[in-house]
């Protein structure tokens, strides 16, 4: 029986009268760990990852390489799901969702469809992030980037991330864009809020891992007397600065037109939220909560290639130390989970249409989108699996990490969305392309709100849009809305 009981709501002051979330406790918790001691239930966690990749190369219809050939419990590994029988199978934890599909304007200038893309490819972030159709192009251009809606994760932070120093995270490892002859058009992002109507502000993703480190452990004090007056010499150094900029942006506001006013604004809002995390007091360090170390100065960063073209290939460009990039992103994730720095996350592997550089990690020669369409899958099939080892390391440590009477994985929505499947091409009449949102697959674990575990299910028609795995995800953690044009969780997805 413990001697202090303390509520989940409990919270450390910091100066001026900040409030800081704790870890959860083993005081917070009910005699059987499965609940909080002054009732209600842990707390709920959703993440959303992302690859920027197709399930296949332009060379041949999919093999079984990342649906399994079977369904139900068990699955047979393809090459490119290999990693989920590593961690001491952590397929057991992971559910793999096959047979979905973002629908296809199939004749350019026709209406696109409810939460579906025109027929021009790689400009489909709004149905793939938000469930909103894409929008049709003005006259003469070929594609509409824009994003105009919610995306799930903002919903779902809005609902169940207001109690921890981040409303929400959003990281990136892939550093670049990698190619000089195009533009991101949002292809670097993930996430976007929709508080003023008709005005999405896109959540822009820390890249790099040091700033991510920096900002996720600000208060957290060394053990060594020396490093720790140190780092307070820095952190009063930066309230510092950041009062000055205060005082002068105070004193700017009144000499500007509206519009200017309201960009002030918003900066001077986001100016007031770093000084309330300098005032922050750390989380209290107990049990797997600790600081992680120093993961020292970024890798460098790597140049473009000179075009889409496998021809441009060179082994010195396109590559920015991902790999690493990758690991220190997930640590740093997993341990924001555990001690209640946040609830909520993006995190984007690699961007949509992604360039970068494959050789590093797979030994094959190629920049990762042309070899969707210049290579072989035999070999894609590393790339896929170099992202599907990412994912499957992030989801053990989430299984390995005790909480309460179970997991922390226990808690979470661990959802993986790639950028496409493969089939049937409108843009260009192919029988089968790595340009298609047909025969899509996503990946989902944790066992927040009754998810299922280590299964293999064929979403049911009428609800197989990857959209309808987020809303379920998002009902797992108690957020029972639907997502932009689409409607619907899939019940197979719970037990």
């Amino acid at each position: 029986m413990r001697s202090v009981r303390l509520p989940r709501r409990t919270f450390l002051r910091g100066l001026g009268g900040t409030a800081v979330a704790l870890p959860l406790l083993d005081a917070m918790l009910g005699d059987h760990g499965d609940a909080l001691a002054h009732g209600g239930a842990i707390p709920l966690r959703y993440l959303l990852l992302f690859g920027g990749f197709a399930l296949g190369c332009d060379s041949g219809p999919l093999p079984n390489n990342v649906v399994p050939a079977q369904t139900g419990p068990d699955y047979p590994l393809g090459p490119g799901i290999a990693p989920f029988g590593d961690y001491d199978d952590v397929r057991q934890q992971i559910t793999v969702i096959s047979g979905l599909s973002i629908p296809t304007q199939t004749v350019f200038g026709q209406p696109i469809p409810p939460g579906g893309r025109g027929i021009n490819f790689h400009a489909h972030t709004n149905p793939l992030f938000t469930g909103t159709s894409s929008l049709t192009p003005a006259p003469g251009e070929s594609h509409d980037y824009r994003v105009t809606n919610w995306s799930s994760d903002q919903k779902v932070a809005d609902a169940i991330g207001t109690d921890t120093n981040f409303k929400s995270l959003q990281y990136r490892a892939q550093a670049l864009l990698y190619n000089s002859g195009v533009g991101p058009y949002n292809r670097d992002l993930m996430s976007w809020r929709l508080d003023r109507p008709g005005d999405p502000e896109p959540l822009y993703p820390v890249a790099s891992p040091r700033q991510a480190y920096d900002t996720l452990f600000l208060g957290f004090v060394p053990d060594d007397p020396i490093e720790a007056a140190k780092k307070a010499f820095d952190l009063e150094k930066r309230k510092s600065v950041l009062d000055v900029v205060d005082r002068r942006m105070g004193g700017m506001v009144d000499r500007l037109g509206a519009a200017d006013k309201a960009k002030l604004q918003e900066h001077f809002d986001k100016i007031r939220n770093l000084e309330d995390l300098l005032d922050n007091l750390p989380p209290d360090q107990t049990g797997a909560c600790t600081q992680l170390p120093d993961p020292g100065e970024d890798p460098a960063l790597g140049g473009a290639f000179g075009g889409d073209d496998p021809n441009a290939y060179d082994v010195n460009a396109g590559y920015s130390g991902e790999a690493t990039r990758i690991r220190v992103f997930s640590d740093l994730l997993h341990m924001a989970l555990v001690c209640d720095l946040t609830r909520v996350a993006t995190f984007m592997h690699t961007m949509m249409q992604s360039f970068m550089n494959v050789e590093p990690f797979t030994g094959h020669q190629f920049a990762m989108h042309d070899m969707s369409h210049n290579g072989q899958t035999v070999n894609y099939d590393d790339v896929i699996a170099w992202h599907m080892d990412h994912y499957a390391y992030l989801v053990a440590k989430l299984r390995d990490t005790p909480e309460g009477a179970g997991t922390l994985l226990d808690s979470c929505a661990v959802v993986y969305l790639t950028e496409a499947g493969g089939g049937y091409s409108y843009e260009n009449g192919s029988a089968f392309s790595a340009h298609s949102t047909d025969n899509m697959a996503m990946f989902i674990a944790g066992g927040a709100g009754g998810l299922v575990r280590g299964q293999h299910i064929v979403a049911p028609n009428g609800a197989n849009h990857p959209s309808n795995v987020l809303i379920s995800a998002m009902h797992a953690v108690g957020v029972e809305e639907d997502l932009g044009d689409v409607e619907g969780y899939i019940p197979e997805l719970f037990a």
